[in-house]
């Protein structure tokens, strides 16, 4: 019995130390925190199993400067840590203050990201992407050149949406005119073999946000390749080139008040289309305004809709889309077939201007099963036409034809 009264006694003054000395180190003071070395704050951090206290150190070495070349090692060692939140913490820092030194542990956690889908489990799996992601952000505000063609390969090389691919492609921009010509080289290359991957990288064009850019974009604007020329016009928009529409607008008034020139209406249908190309958004009301004239005399406008498509952005999609579910003024007048007419209309729009931002709703249409199976097909169609994946939605046109999926 005394014996287990000693043994007792002996565990629970191991259990006061403990606490004690727990309770001592997380109430230090912030000054006692701030007088401690980078390397000892990061040494610390690394040991505690109490993320109260992690906190606290971590709040602690964000508030300092590295000043010494023991600091900037240390921090630069946490890159690789394997505690993700003091990562996290000495990927910013390293950022924020242009550690070059750190860009070889950037580069190996920016290779190393996934390129097909990202099976997430935990909170845990997700900070490890999302740190890599972060890494890529940081050597693009670092401008590090070495980094911009590893990003361009693991961008271009994503074989299907990962959650990331938005975050890499801005970081891709940041870099600004100076990634445009890699990017133009990776699109010659891809071909149509990775319709995922070339998506992104026309993405990165219509981002385009460096006035640098714009001898380059505006080339690119002249080229052969719709894709490629309807993203720099994009991008051109992006930053404040504006193309003059007045010319094409008087020539397409002149041959609607001309009747003599009713011949030429496949070029009013050209010179339409054409606005869509200018980058100039004082097209934009124009054109929604001639869709409006056109479905209350129960047509589409369809040259109208390819240009507006062609200005891309969730804005407008959402407009096209509106009339798609015959959300216009009039719609209600319109029999089914007419408004089934006009559905086609738009589905045709979309995959003529290419608009990257209907796939998410032409893959939900083509697997719809309950929805009209022409409508599924042309869904199709435009996946195809879009992406540029020919084996994959030929497929799948095969297999609604045949009424097997």
């Amino acid at each position: 019995m005394k014996k287990s009264v000693m043994t007792l006694a002996a565990v629970f003054l191991v259990l006061s130390v403990f606490i004690f000395q727990g309770q001592g180190f997380s109430e230090e003071t912030d000054e006692a925190l701030a007088a401690k070395p980078v390397s000892t704050l990061i040494r610390e951090t690394e040991a505690t199993q109490d993320h109260r206290v992690k906190s606290r150190l971590i709040e602690a070495l964000k508030k300092k400067t590295l000043q010494s070349p023991e600091d900037i090692k240390a921090v630069v060692d946490a890159v690789d840590s394997a505690d993700l939140d003091l990562q996290e913490f000495a990927i910013l820092h390293v950022m924020n203050a242009r550690v070059m030194s750190a860009a070889g542990k950037l580069r190996g956690k920016v290779m190393s990201l996934p390129i097909g889908k990202v099976d997430v489990r935990s909170e845990k799996d997700e900070k490890a992407i999302m740190n890599k992601v972060l890494s890529a952000q940081a050597l693009s505000a670092m401008k590090d050149k070495n980094a911009l063609p590893i990003m361009i390969d693991k961008l271009s090389g994503l074989i299907g949406p990962t959650g990331y691919e938005r975050e890499l492609g801005a970081s891709i921009v940041g870099y600004g005119a100076d990634a445009l010509p890699k990017v133009e080289k990776k699109l010659e290359e891809l071909g149509r073999t990775n319709a995922h991957g070339r998506l992104e990288m026309l993405a990165v064009i219509s981002n385009m946000n460096d006035k640098g850019a714009e001898s380059d974009l505006r080339r690119l604007s002249e080229s052969d390749d719709l894709d490629i020329r309807t993203a720099a016009v994009r991008g051109l928009r992006n930053i404040g080139v504006k193309t003059d529409i007045t010319k094409i607008i008087k020539a397409i008034k002149d041959i609607e008040d001309n009747p003599k020139k009713r011949k030429d209406w496949e070029q009013h249908g050209d010179l339409t289309e054409e606005l869509g190309f200018s980058g100039n958004t004082d097209a934009i009301p124009y054109l929604k305004q001639k869709i409006e004239n056109e479905l209350k005399k129960g047509s589409s406008g369809y040259s109208e809709l390819v240009a507006l498509a062609r200005f891309g952005g969730q804005d407008i999609f959402q407009y096209i889309l509106g009339i798609y579910q015959g959300k216009y003024p009039g719609a209600e007048k319109n029999s089914a077939r007419k408004q089934n007419d006009i559905r086609h209309t738009v589905l045709s729009a979309f995959t003529k201007a290419h608009m990257q931002e209907a796939v998410p709703f032409l893959t939900e249409l083509m697997e719809d099963k309950t929805a009209d199976k022409e409508l599924r097909l042309s869904a199709v169609t435009g996946l195809r036409e879009i992406t540029g994946d020919n084996a994959k939605y030929v497929r799948i046109y095969m297999q609604i034809e045949r009424g097997q999926r």
